[in-house]
């Protein structure tokens, strides 16, 4: 089997599962030029061939040996090597023409004030996620948190840092329900919390087609402000909700990923997915 049907909540990885695809992925990145075998692949993982196989097809929806064959191919066909022959390899595969996360998005609720001084009701709860454990948070207008971590930890600790004057009610059912959601493409409404700047950034980052990377230079121009590309890398990095506010679309003007939140490897792992990923 190829392929597998759409995502279910099953699949969900924790922190320590969706490691090893992240590994997976970072081997495949770094090679420059011959691509390693499937067991030297698996050998930085703590899985087995077939079981790495196994959870990369639950992950991603298609074979690990069919990225690998893609690489291989566009290796040979196009001159790629490292990074660059990994995402083309992703983008052949499964091309991200279906714009998953613009039909995802049908209302985007904003309200201009300082996370830390919001003092309404966030609901909240945990939950696995295609990468790794997550907490979510939620107003009655819409989803306003989603965050990643690696480690088990107090996890309220993360929303307690950004909305220190909130009410808190924790709800780890619901969270799964809107979890599954997010990665399924419901349509789904977003409370943007944040400065007016950055709501415009972020708002232009959901505007993009999801299929496309921009540059820090580019976002700036897109918002009309082509000298301030540093301010908007700051707006960037301060959004905390990930994935459906993309910022793991921005990238560094040289091709290279640039620094994430969350991590490299996790925004590495954003990027394949959704151009894998059976819509």
């Amino acid at each position: 089997m190829a392929r597998r049907g759409l995502l279910n909540e099953a699949y969900f990885f924790n922190a320590a599962m969706f490691a090893n695809i992240a590994q997976t992925l970072a081997v495949l990145a770094q090679q420059r030029a011959a691509l390693p075998s499937l067991l030297r692949v698996a050998s930085v993982t703590s899985l087995s061939p077939a079981r790495l196989r196994r959870h990369f097809l639950d992950w991603s929806g298609i074979e690990l040996d069919l990225l690998l064959n893609a690489c291989e191919v566009i290796g040979d066909e196009e001159g790629l090597i490292g990074e660059a022959r990994l995402f083309a390899a992703a983008h052949a595969l499964h091309l991200r023409g279906q714009d998953r996360l613009r039909h995802c998005i049908v209302d985007l609720k904003s309200q201009i004030v300082d996370a830390g001084r919001w003092r309404g009701l966030l609901h909240w709860g945990c939950s696995r996620s295609p990468f790794g454990d997550c907490v979510i948070a939620w107003t009655d207008a819409g989803l306003c948190h989603l965050e990643f971590f690696d480690h088990a930890e107090d996890s309220l600790r993360f929303l307690t840092e950004r909305w220190d004057a909130a009410q808190f009610e924790r709800d780890d059912i619901e969270a799964a329900r809107k979890v599954l959601a997010v990665f399924e493409g419901k349509s789904l409404a977003l409370h943007l919390v944040g400065s007016a700047f950055q709501l415009e950034v972020w708002r232009a980052l959901v505007a993009r087609d999801s299929g496309e990377t921009v540059t820090y230079g580019e976002l700036a121009s897109a918002v009309s402000r082509p000298r301030a590309a540093r301010a908007v890398g700051t707006a960037v990095g301060s959004n905390r909700i990930g994935w459906l506010v993309p910022c793991h679309h921005v990238v560094r003007a040289d091709g290279g990923l640039g620094g994430f939140h969350w991590g490299v490897d996790r925004k590495r792992a954003m990027l394949v997915w959704e151009s894998i990923r059976p819509g």
